[in-house]
């Protein structure tokens, strides 16, 4: 039988002063040529790579003012993803990228239409279509890659700090914990020694005693975010496939032992949640 398996792994003022040079002219002229704006006429307002997010936000959010100024217009977001992209990111990439980013500036998304497909590199193509405007497409475009049927691959890989995306539980040796803090007293040792004798010495005041609290407040659950619902899909497609979770770490910052069970319990939860074996994810 077929037997697949997966991997997944771990943001002046300027005066501009216009003068007649006939080759700037030509050149602004080609520029118009390519990219012809006026009633009725589509025109790409903007086109980038992989951006940070807060890069990316800005782009779009002059994208989204544009629109703001032209009611009648609609806008094209034409996202290509790149062709090595990962099985996880062409799910969820291209489309929840930026329909979060529009729910979280509470823009029309009626007003907005997505395409995807895929390039060499990652690319975002900004559109505004005028009514009786052309609809733009996706241009230089590769195929759709398909996903192997009998050999072992990468499904997705996330970067996880040190304590946020664990559930907020810090899985450092106390040593490195300890080190920290040692550092932390001798940086504010230091200001305080450069602290001048003029300056008024205020005594802490103690804050009232308040009273215990008749209910505990209970510990936040713990999460795990970087096991996606998508992984265990694929695992559960076939029976014959098997999930592997590789956790890449520092020894000398890290408590192996803590990060071990932190993952079996990811891996319990997920898979009863998810209705299916534990017992077919290696880790």
């Amino acid at each position: 039988m077929k037997r697949k398996t997966f991997l997944a792994v771990l943001l002046s003022l300027s005066i501009i002063v216009l003068l007649h040079f006939p080759a700037a002219a030509q050149e602004k002229e080609a520029t118009e040529a390519d990219n012809p704006s006026g009633p009725g006429i589509s025109r790409k307002t903007d086109e980038f790579g992989q951006f940070g997010e807060c890069q990316r936000s800005a782009r779009l959010d002059n994208f989204l003012v544009e629109l703001m100024h032209e009611p009648e217009a609609r806008g094209y977001i034409i996202f290509y993803l790149g062709k090595d992209a990962l099985p996880l990111e062409r799910e969820v990439r291209g489309t929840q990228l930026y329909l979060d980013y529009l729910k979280f500036r509470k823009f029309d998304e009626s007003r907005i239409t997505l395409m995807t497909a895929y390039r060499e590199k990652e690319t975002t193509e900004l559109w505004i279509v005028p009514p009786g405007g052309e609809i733009p497409h996706p241009s230089d475009t590769l195929e759709t890659p398909t996903l192997p049927v009998a050999e072992t691959y990468l499904f997705d890989r996330k970067y996880l700090g040190p304590s946020e995306e664990w559930g907020g539980e810090t899985f450092e040796l106390q040593s490195v914990i300890d080190e920290r803090e040692r550092e932390i007293r001798e940086s504010n040792s230091e200001q305080e020694e450069f602290a001048t004798e003029s300056e008024p010495v205020i005594e802490p005041v103690e804050p009232p005693a308040l009273e215990a609290a008749e209910e505990e407040i209970p510990a936040p659950e713990e999460t795990f975010y970087w096991l996606s619902s998508s992984f265990i899909d694929k695992v559960k497609a076939d029976q014959d496939n098997k999930g592997i979770i590789i956790f890449y770490l520092d020894e000398e910052t890290y408590d192996l032992q803590k990060v071990r069970a932190h993952i079996e319990r990811a891996i319990e939860k997920t898979s009863l949640e998810q209705k299916t074996e534990a017992g077919r994810f290696e880790r």
